[in-house]
């Protein structure tokens, strides 16, 4: 077992290493955080500015340079994707590598690819993850259910809200319309039985034919409102079904 002199004036090869180690690793990080100060479109990435500064052993702490076309990571596959707008001055997490991703990340090929140096730990071997905020613009954390919010920069669109209220609407509307038919159905009760031969002057002829048009509305009108009435119970399930979802804040 090697031990070491605790003498504080002595510094052994042990001692220096670990100097130049420490030393080397003030300067790197293996995950920080980051804001965006450009979003590029071709290839689409952006470009971050790390906000946490690196300490330099001769002139203390130093801002980071900042970071060109730096991927970002998202909820996304081949198939299909969860896409939301990214601002300059969005906060995020840069995830740093020990070798070079972003010439793979590029190429079009699936294939494995050498990185395009032998350095490790470059400081743009990394990508941005936008899902984090300052303390003092995060989200309320919510009690209950799931909602996705949107920001037109002075007000919160909720989208379960947005669905509830309109799934309403539309029910109310539906409501109307069953009320609707309800009366013409009334109504054509009524021609049925005016129209019976021999209670009204019209001739046999005539009444029976109104009586036939009459009868064959109404039905028509019975079968309508009993749909309704099934895509409005459906309505209020869905409903019920996005109020759970969406949950209490």
């Amino acid at each position: 077992m090697i031990t070491h002199d605790i003498n504080p004036y002595m510094n052994d090869e042990y001692d220096l290493t670990k100097k130049i180690l420490l030393n080397h690793l003030n300067s790197k990080s293996n995950c920080s955080l980051g804001t965006i100060t450009a979003i590029n479109s071709n290839p689409v990435s952006v470009n971050i500015q790390p906000v946490i500064k690196y300490f330099d052993k001769i002139e203390g702490f130093l801002e980071c340079p900042i970071l060109q076309n730096i991927p970002i990571a998202q909820i996304s596959n081949s198939l299909s994707s969860v896409r939301m707008p990214l601002n300059v001055g969005d906060v995020g997490i840069i995830l740093w590598f020990d070798r070079e991703v972003y010439s793979w990340l590029k190429n079009a090929s699936t294939a494995p690819k050498s990185p395009d140096s032998a350095v490790l730990y470059n400081e743009s071997a990394c990508i941005f993850i936008p899902f984090i905020q300052k303390f003092s613009n995060s989200p309320t954390i919510k009690t209950t259910g799931v909602d996705i919010i949107s920001s037109n920069g002075s007000n919160d669109i909720s989208l379960m809200t947005e669905l509830i209220t309109s799934m309403n609407d539309v029910k109310t509307t539906l409501n109307d319309i069953t009320s609707l038919l309800s009366d013409l159905t009334t109504f054509c009760g009524a021609i049925v039985t005016a129209g019976i031969p021999g209670t009204t002057p019209l001739t046999n002829v005539y009444s029976g034919a109104l009586s036939t048009a009459a009868t064959a509305l109404s039905s028509s009108l019975i079968s309508i409102t009993s749909s309704i009435a099934t895509v409005t119970a459906s309505i209020t399930t869905v409903t019920n079904d996005l109020t759970t979802f969406k949950g209490a804040q």
